[in-house]
This record gives structure tokens, C-alpha cells and sequence, in this order.
């Protein structure tokens, strides 16, 4: 029997000239809004083990591209990579379009990818478990299973605040959407700005703001299939 398509509640519908807002409760409800954005507020607390001075002045944020994506640093530290190339483990669970490392005030990693018992689980990601395209379901990028991100284009933004602001234009794909000529449809494009600020003696702050806009009509992504509607 196939599973229950997402009903109302536990998902939501992009239609071609809309845009989606969401809103993450407790039991992952999706209430949708036109033209709105998501935006999630990520506040890491993370104890450093030396007191920092009263009057000691914030480190300079700084952005370096690489082979996997964008590494920001806080002057020498590592602070997070914004992993926008396809990795995969033995040519299975490939994923892209988010975080890790994700590094604590320490220098400390705290995030995994490929965690021995959740293989398709990766640092701080953003998905869902079904994505429909009318009465297809094209995937389920929660699990890393038929889907692919497409990065279209990134960039970096040195703030006022010194904060910095990483910017990627991502393009959902399945191979059970495809063209005439074989290859993949795009189904939503994506735009993700991921903005971090300073340290302060005992925390940092990192924003997530995501937009998603679908590409096709009829467009429909909800969470798992059962009560616990996570994804």
C-alpha cells in the first residue's frame, strides 16, 4: 500500500508563483504563507574554559572557499564550514547544502556526518521527509534517497557588525523527475543565507533564513509518515 500522501498540518503546498513560510512547533506543523520566509535562529551555547577579558575586543570574521564549500573563521578558529559540494560514504548517503563542522568556542567539533547509527544524518540540515510533485513522490531528502542539491551559486558578505552572511542558491532535484533528453527536472529552488556573529564570552549566534520557491506546479513537502511528523 502507498504511503499516506501529506495531509493538512503535516505539510504544505508551494504553488509556482508562492513562496513558503514555516513554522516548526512541537509536533512539526507547517502553516503556509505567501511570499514569506523561514527563518530559524540557531544560538549555540558553548562555556569557554578561560574567562574571557571585560574589555576584550571581538576577533575579526572572515570567509575562505574551498574544495567542499565556505569555512568561516574567527580570527586563526575555525567557526563552521558550509558544505555546498556533493560528499557521499562509499558512494551511498550523498548529501550537500548543509553545516558541518560546527565548531564551540573551544575550537571542539560538535556536530557529526555519517554518525554510525543514523548514516544519513548530517551536522545542521534542513529537510524533509516527503516531497511530492502531483501524484509522484519524486524522494525523500531527509534520508539522502533519490535526491540531489544542485548549488546554482554562493556567496560571502562581510557585515557592518562584523558579522558575516554565507548566500547559496540551491536547486532540489530527483531522479524521478527527469526531462525528455534524460536529465533532472528542478523542482524548487532554494535560496539559504546563513549569517554569523561574533563571539561573545560564553555563546555565538547563527541565523538561518531559507527560502524555497517551487519551480513546477503542485509541489508538496511534509515530514514522516507517521504520528511523530519529524522532517
Amino acid at each position: 500500500m502507498r504511503p499516506s500522501r501529506p495531509q493538512r498540518g503535516d505539510g504544505l503546498n508551494l504553488q509556482n508563483d508562492s513562496k513558503l513560510f514555516c513554522q516548526t512547533l512541537q509536533h512539526a506543523h507547517w502553516q503556509a504563507k505567501r511570499r514569506a520566509v523561514l527563518l530559524m535562529i540557531l544560538t549555540l551555547f558553548a562555556k569557554s574554559t578561560a574567562p574571557a577579558a571585560a574589555d576584550e575586543v571581538s576577533l575579526e570574521l572572515s570567509t575562505v572557499e574551498n574544495s567542499d564549500g565556505i569555512l568561516v573563521r574567527e580570527g586563526d578558529r575555525p567557526v563552521l564550514q558550509y558544505q555546498l559540494v556533493t560528499k557521499s560514504l562509499n558512494d551511498k548517503h550523498a548529501r550537500s547544502n548543509y553545516v558541518h563542522p560546527l565548531f564551540d568556542l573551544d575550537g571542539s567539533v560538535i556536530t557529526e556526518d555519517f554518525p554510525v547509527d543514523h548514516l544519513h544524518h548530517r551536522g545542521i540540515f534542513w529537510a524533509w521527509h516527503q516531497v511530492w510533485v502531483g501524484e509522484k513522490k519524486i524522494g525523500d531528502p531527509w534520508l539522502c534517497d533519490s535526491f540531489e542539491w544542485q548549488t546554482l551559486s554562493s556567496s560571502t558578505r562581510k557585515n557592518p557588525n562584523n558579522s558575516v552572511t554565507l548566500k547559496a542558491m540551491v536547486a532540489w532535484k530527483s531522479p524521478h523527475l527527469t526531462r525528455n533528453d534524460g536529465t533532472m527536472n528542478s523542482i524548487v529552488r532554494e535560496e539559504t543565507a546563513i549569517t554569523i556573529y561574533a563571539a561573545t564570552p560564553t555563546y555565538r549566534i547563527v541565523d538561518f533564513q531559507i527560502e524555497l520557491q517551487a519551480l513546477l506546479p503542485d509541489v508538496k513537502i511534509g515530514g514522516s509518515e507517521d504520528e511523530k511528523g519529524y522532517g
